[in-house]
């Protein structure tokens, strides 16, 4: 048997080099035409060739080796086998990983005439606060109660700015109502507005402890009083927030049950079953944290959600022990500015303050 065995040839390498080159090629131009189509994007990206780099290095190494008896049908049946699977398998799990951030941390354009309105507002305090490590933050706070009051830590969506949210939420007479008693603040996540750093679940977390242990010791707080808020992908960081401090409440508008059915839910198909578990970017274990949360919480669902099913919020609800779930009508952004959702609000609100 040993003398049936020989060595790896120049051109064997060769050919296996150019190969290996062709098929990550054409598969990294064949998931371009796909994004370009699916989600106007591009995948040529450094992500991207890295992920198609590696395409080409399983493909050269199971077309090099073995070299013995190449011949043999059913070997090199297996052998062609093993490079498809194994090729698809590092370009769509490359891809998947890649995409996920992109479709949870949207690219937003900073609006600098939203900082200059929202200047002008009365009532208006800039924030800038630092993590532990130096990184800093920027965001807005809405003083809508006199002297020392409650605190309403607000965490908001996909692409969604303090300036222009907080600014649309103090120019509403009706919030005004809905948040009497509490002051406002929303700082933006790591890589929007006036915040350094990038986007992402740990990075955004940071953002909120340091925006807590700011507001906490600021005398103009009650940190008996903080409630924590958080709407569509800002439940995740509320959620988990909540699970370590002691927050007067949490609300979670339009909430998900955790990062794998997010992006399931949003791309409205099992793109990533249990057994891929290791492929979610972001875990957002708001399932887990619920366990572990003893504050009183406020879950609303939205029936017509088509960004969120409404079917996460119902489940994630039953995972708190002290819980109230509200499903009004409407979709996903009834859950938060719905005039059944805000009527909830304020009367949550309210009981916190006297609890």
């Amino acid at each position: 048997m040993a003398g049936n065995r020989r060595g790896v040839s120049v051109l064997r390498t060769m050919g296996s080099l150019i190969f290996a080159g062709v098929v990550a090629v054409g598969l990294l131009y064949l998931a371009d035409f796909a994004l370009q189509r699916m989600f106007q994007r591009s995948a040529m990206s450094t992500a991207y060739y890295i992920v198609f780099g590696l395409v080409a290095l399983a493909v050269f190494v199971l077309m090099v080796f073995p070299a013995n008896r190449p011949g043999r049908s059913f070997k090199n049946f297996l052998r062609w086998l093993l490079i498809v699977v194994l090729s698809l398998g590092i370009a769509v799990g490359g891809i998947v990983w890649n995409l996920q951030n992109d479709m949870m941390y949207q690219t937003a354009h900073y609006k600098a005439a939203d900082e200059d309105r929202i200047k002008a507002m009365p009532n208006m305090e800039e924030i800038n606060v630092s993590d532990r490590a130096g990184q800093k933050y920027h965001g807005w706070l809405w003083k809508n109660a006199p002297e020392r009051a409650g605190l309403v830590i607000y965490f908001g969506g996909n692409g969604e700015f303090a300036a222009s949210s907080l600014g649309s939420i103090a120019g509403n007479s009706q919030a005004g109502q809905v948040f009497s008693g509490y002051n406002v603040l929303m700082i933006d996540n790591p890589g929007y507005g006036q915040s350094q750093g990038s986007p992402g679940e740990e990075s955004i977390y940071r953002m909120a402890l340091a925006a807590w242990d700011y507001m906490a010791a600021r005398p103009d707080v009650d940190p008996q009083r903080i409630v924590l808020a958080g709407w569509s992908l800002g439940s995740g960081t509320a959620a988990r927030l909540a699970a370590e401090k002691e927050p007067a409440g949490l609300i979670l508008m339009a909430p998900f049950y955790d990062g794998r059915e997010l992006i399931n839910g949003v791309m409205e198909a099992n793109l990533l079953p249990s057994f891929l578990e290791f492929l979610v970017r972001n875990k957002y274990q708001n399932n887990l944290y619920a366990k572990d949360t003893q504050a009183k919480a406020l879950i609303i669902g939205a029936t017509n959600d088509r960004m969120i099913p409404v079917q996460q919020a119902q489940r994630l609800a039953k995972e708190y022990p002290n819980a109230t779930y509200l499903e009004v009508a409407g979709s996903h952004n009834d859950a938060r500015f719905g005039t059944q959702a805000l009527t909830a609000i304020a009367g949550f609100l309210q009981q916190a303050i006297t609890k």
